[in-house]
């Protein structure tokens, strides 16, 4: 078997931000990306039959001409010359297409490369920009893991070849549930009260106990369990 080396997160996060900045490069920002995508389903939908279809392209025309601001920033401010050619004949075959921008389109444009020069310095001086995430370990009271602890050590112990103990624990409600399946001899019955009483005075914990699933044409009696547990808690069936 080959070993592979386990990755810290730091380093894993290194890698995705090389990731981030290699896609960032290489196919520029994802905006103009995504107005590519609608560009080019406008052009194959603009004389579709389909009247829904003519529809679509009507609605990727609006939603293009409505981001004409965008364009001037990225010509400018794109990462690498080859991009912001791109972005620039981008530009030229929407404007081709859908017309050139009206002059509060224009002055839009320019607010929008103020805009952008903002958010880079912001960014690059790490001003005004969202809480970083924490990680926050929530950890149990320490009586908890000794309660579970208590009532699993309980369950192994009276559990037998004839009867089934089954221990949930319900923390939030300080609560533990029961559940005996099988049969249960006058023996087995005062141990087994004995322990949950040993173990309710420890825990401080609230006790359900089900015994719908124990076999009753074969349970001696039950007289002992219950003399056990009538001076702590009233057990539920």
């Amino acid at each position: 078997m080959i070993k592979h080396p386990t990755l810290s997160p730091e380093a894993i996060e290194d890698i995705q931000r090389w990731c981030f900045e290699q896609d960032f490069q290489r196919l520029g920002p994802s905006i103009y990306r995504v107005l590519e995508t609608r560009f080019l389903g406008y052009l194959k939908l603009r004389n579709s039959p389909n009247p829904r279809l003519r529809q679509k392209a009507d609605y990727f025309a609006k939603e293009l001409r409505y981001a004409y601001p965008v364009f001037l920033a990225g010509r400018l401010l794109g990462p690498n010359p080859s991009i912001r050619r791109w972005i620039g004949e981008l530009q030229r075959r929407i404007h081709l297409e859908l017309g050139r921008p009206s002059f509060a389109g224009q002055c839009k444009s320019v607010l929008a490369v103020g805009a952008a020069l903002w958010t880079g310095l912001t960014l690059k001086l790490d001003f005004l920009q969202h809480p970083k995430m924490v990680r926050t370990t929530y950890r149990l009271p320490a009586k908890r893991p000794e309660m579970l602890h208590l009532w699993e050590e309980m369950r192994r112990k009276c559990s037998s070849p004839h009867l089934s103990i089954q221990v949930e624990l319900q923390q939030a409600k300080n609560q533990v549930c029961l559940r005996l399946e099988g049969a249960l001899s006058a023996a087995d019955a005062e141990g087994l009260g004995q322990r949950i009483r040993d173990s309710l005075a420890r825990t401080k914990s609230r006790l359900v106990l089900d015994l719908k699933k124990l076999h009753w044409d074969k349970v001696d009696d039950l007289r002992p369990l219950r003399e056990k547990l009538a001076r702590i808690v009233p057990a539920s069936a």
